[in-house]
């Protein structure tokens, strides 16, 4: 049940991240590759975190 709750998160926030950056209109150039590529990683990596940091505390 844990996995299905970390896929959901992480397509969540895909999905909410390209929503955004579309409804801000932020161009999709070099500046988008430079910050939102990074920002969306580090989300990613930030969900897998706490899913696993809550599998190890029990």
């Amino acid at each position: 049940m844990k996995r299905w709750g970390k896929y959901s998160a992480l397509t969540i926030w895909m999905f909410l991240f390209t929503y955004l950056s579309n409804v801000l209109g932020v161009p999709k150039n070099i500046y988008y590759l430079l910050i939102g590529i990074p920002l969306s990683l580090g989300g990613v990596f930030l969900i897998f975190y706490f899913f696993e940091r809550n599998n190890t505390k029990k």
